[in-house]
């Protein structure tokens, strides 16, 4: 049987450093060299959609490039777009799929 009560509980030591905790930014200090870096104040967002139209039908996807033959997305990126149906009154569900396909632009 465990006993929890006050007097067979370990008491852990008061920890108290003696050296102040550095601060910390983004920029680098004397010595130190950035190892890599990835601004994202200039990142291409396109503006255009995408529609493709079927029979009764039509997926419009926004936030793609101008012209592009097959919706793209980039990492971490919202789908976001909408379903236009003609005959929206016998329908009772509409369900849509994502799939994906990896284009690596890494060199071997």
């Amino acid at each position: 049987m465990l006993d929890f009560n006050e007097s067979s509980t370990p008491q852990l030591p008061i920890y108290t450093s003696s050296v102040s905790l550095p601060s910390y930014t983004h920029e680098l200090a004397s010595g130190e060299r950035r190892l890599q870096h990835s601004p994202r104040s200039n990142v291409h967002r396109p503006t255009s959609v995408f529609i493709k139209k079927s029979r009764k039908a039509a997926v419009v996807l926004n936030n793609q490039e101008e012209g592009a033959r097959i919706p793209t997305f980039g990492r971490a990126s919202v789908i976001s777009g909408f379903i236009s149906l003609e005959d929206r009154h016998n329908i009772l569900e509409v369900k849509t799929y994502v799939s994906h396909l990896f284009d690596s632009l890494l060199e071997h």
